[in-house]
């Protein structure tokens, strides 16, 4: 009797002890929602909507943008801050920033920094056309 509950039961201690535990991919801190980069004379005028969509309100948010060339190296990066200083989850905000043209670059790449210099994971952060 105890060898027939055993032998019923390997199965199923094999199914729960050979698979591995799946953990869920944590959502990014941050999403990019549109950007829209145009060449003016001497300058690139971004204009940027992000959303947070991490679980905790980011503080002092700094945006980094990679000014990449069409081989995707890095030109140059420049930052700007984004006007509000607190965002909650789920909520959004737009920049509209005017940053130096480096002229060999066709596309931006976006990546985002707390207050703290502390790195935020980013979806969708490009490249994104130079028009």
């Amino acid at each position: 009797m105890g060898r027939t509950i055993f032998v019923a039961l390997l199965p199923l201690l094999l199914f729960t002890s050979g698979a591995p535990a799946q953990r869920r991919a944590k959502a990014p801190d941050l999403e990019v929602v549109t950007v829209k980069a145009q060449r003016a004379p001497g300058q690139v005028h971004l204009d940027c909507k992000i959303r947070v969509t991490g679980q905790k309100p980011i503080t002092g948010l700094v945006l980094s943008f990679d000014f990449l060339t069409d081989e995707n190296r890095v030109v140059t990066t420049q930052t700007a801050e984004a006007e509000e200083p607190y965002l909650e989850p789920g909520e959004e905000s737009e920049m509209r920033v005017a940053l130096n043209d480096p002229v060999r670059a066709v596309g931006i790449r976006v990546n985002a920094f707390d207050k703290n210099k502390r790195e935020l994971s980013i979806g969708r952060n490009g490249p994104f056309p130079i028009d």
